[in-house]
Parts: C-alpha cells; structure tokens; sequence
C-alpha cells in the first residue's frame, strides 16, 4: 500500500463543514506543522476513507488544517479500504490511547500508533510532537509493540476485516 496526493478541495471532515471556521486547534501545534510543511520536512499521510463523492479524513486533522492554512492544493494521505464507520474502532483505540497518554505525560506514545502505521508504510520514522527525549529504557521495547500493532493494523487495513 502507498500513499497517494490527494487534492485538498475533495477532503472533508466528519466533523466539520468548514473546518477553518469551525474548529479551534492548538495554534502552537498548527504553526509547528506549517513550518515542517514549509521546510519541505517529512510529513506522516493522513489516512481517509472514499466517500461521498470525496475523501473523509480518518487521521490527520491537525495535518489537514496546517495545510489549508497555507493553502496547498494537495496532501499525502493513504486512501483505507471499507466506510467512516468501519474505521470506528481504529479512531476509539486512538481516543482510549490518548486518555492514558495525557494520564502518563505522553510518557509511552501510545496514542500515535495510526502515525507510527502510516510513516512505517513509508519506510520513515514518526516521533511525536510531545516526546522531549527519548527514552532509551522504554525505547526497544515501544519498538517491537509498535512494529506488532502496524503489522496487524496492516493486515487488517489491507484485507478489510
């Protein structure tokens, strides 16, 4: 599976109709994308799903919104097999990851494992905005969970289970 340039002006949001009028992300988070954007930085995809006529974004909100902000016509993102509602349990795994993740300081990374997925798929490497070292003790360990849960989310993007 690869990524693919999607034009911007066919994504949309569950969420939001007008996602720059509507939505209030953390603008310090929204400015750190835009100037990876602008430094031509490596940028996980989005992951959508096709719908509508469009795109509906499953992952990548902040991604979305930091490129509309500079009004670029196309973004990254990889297009996932099924419905909106059939990546429910992906987007509740990330929500349930984040609560414990917020608990423990982002100590453990685990609610951005949709990222950590989508950058392995392109042989890179995701490191999340809110790791402010690495730490070696828990590093090889996360290592092999995270490659385990992108092999498995893999397998189940890829055949649609």
């Amino acid at each position: 599976m690869k990524p693919k340039y999607l034009k911007i002006s066919t994504i949309y949001s569950h969420w939001y109709s007008n996602i720059l009028d509507e939505w209030k992300p953390d603008q310090e988070y929204i400015n750190y994308l835009k100037k990876k954007i602008q430094n031509k930085e490596y940028m996980v995809p989005i992951l959508v799903v096709q719908e509508k006529g469009g795109y509906i974004i499953v992952n990548g909100h902040h991604r979305f919104y930091a490129q509309l902000c500079l009004e670029n016509e196309y973004i990254k993102g990889f297009i996932l097999d099924g419905t909106f509602k059939d990546t429910e349990p992906l987007r509740e795994a990330e929500v349930l990851l984040k609560y414990y993740d917020k608990k423990t300081e982002y100590k453990f990374q685990f609610s951005a494992y949709l990222d950590r997925w989508a950058a392995t798929a392109e042989n890179k490497t995701f490191i999340n905005k809110y790791r402010p070292i690495y730490r070696i003790s828990i590093y090889s360990g996360f290592k092999r969970f995270s490659k385990h849960i992108s092999n498995k989310l893999f397998k189940i993007i890829s055949n649609g289970k």
